[in-house]
């Protein structure tokens, strides 16, 4: 058997980099500099400024593939904002942002509901949150919630004056589904009430 020469044997492979996580300030060496200048920027505010600092920095992870520090920051912006209810509808829009990174980037279907769930509590004129967690229920084959849904979503509409037009258009789409996929006249004529 041939001999390597030690100047030709194979240098072993560089250390795998740890995954991105978000330190004190931001700062790691697998953040990008924008993002990482956004979370330090970040973290010298306080309250709904850095709320929105941190979510422009999840938004900016998001675009780099970074989904971990995204959630992070935008965790850490929802946690800011918990305690003002006058900044309820930026932490609305941060808790439907972690609704959908779960959903769409990590697949946790359980954690979507529950910022969806938040989401739409903050902020019942958004009707999104409720649209997306009956999407869920519906590729789960949750008929019960799909119809919960579909009626918060109506009455949301009703309490708050919205055009028939747009009543109807969510009545019509609730009875099809009832009617097309449920095999429920019963239950899709209630809908049409």
């Amino acid at each position: 058997m041939a001999q390597i020469p030690p100047h030709a044997k194979p240098t072993p492979p560089p250390a795998a980099k740890p995954s991105p996580a978000l330190g004190p300030a931001g700062e790691s060496p697998d953040i990008p500099d924008t993002v990482a200048a956004l979370l330090r920027h970040a973290e010298a505010e306080t309250g709904a400024a850095a709320a929105q600092l941190f979510e422009q920095a999840a938004r900016a992870a998001l675009r780099k593939g970074l989904v971990v520090p995204a959630i992070r920051a935008l965790e850490r912006a929802s946690g800011l904002l918990a305690g003002a209810p006058s900044d309820a509808a930026l932490r609305a829009r941060v808790e439907l942002d972690l609704g959908r990174a779960f959903e769409e980037q990590l697949g946790r279907l359980d954690a979507a509901l529950l910022h969806y769930q938040r989401a739409f509590k903050l902020n019942t004129a958004n009707a999104a949150p409720l649209q997306r967690g009956r999407k869920i229920y519906w590729d789960l084959g949750d008929l019960n919630m799909v119809s919960k849904l579909f009626e918060l979503e109506l009455a949301s509409l009703r309490e708050r004056n919205q055009s028939d037009d747009s009543v109807l258009a969510l009545a019509l789409e609730y009875a099809r589904r009832r009617l097309q996929q449920g095999h429920d006249p019963e239950g899709a004529a209630a809908a049409l009430q």
